[in-house]
């Protein structure tokens, strides 16, 4: 049986737009290539050819990015953008405490069915 988490995922597309003309939540960097970048772990999410949920992404730059999804930043370090990226959106009100723990209990509606 496939459970409902496997099948659906959380999009914010507010949020992932969000991070046009930020700073690099890793190295600090406004180059003007920041990106909201997803997070690696099959825990958030991730999959082959499937981005993780929405809810776990940092704001980081292209070399930021380049070097996370090539293995040369760690996911500690990710993790930590990850947080102060979390607290930037939360600031300006595009998620909340309650979205992460709904996405990870499986309970939550800004969904997109998979193909």
């Amino acid at each position: 049986m496939i459970n409902q988490w496997m099948m659906t995922m959380y999009r914010n597309e507010k949020l992932l737009a969000s991070a046009n003309g930020r700073r690099c939540t890793m190295c600090g960097a406004m180059d003007g290539t920041t990106v909201a970048a997803h997070s690696n772990l099959l825990e958030h999410g991730k999959g082959r050819g499937i981005k993780a949920h929405d809810c776990f992404v940092a704001y980081l730059c292209h070399a930021c990015h380049t070097g996370y999804d090539s293995g040369h930043i760690g996911q500690h370090s990710f993790s930590m953008a990850m947080n102060r990226t979390r607290a930037i959106a939360k600031q300006m009100g595009l998620i909340s405490d309650r979205d992460v723990m709904d996405v990870v209990l499986g309970n939550y509606s800004k969904i997109v069915k998979r193909a």
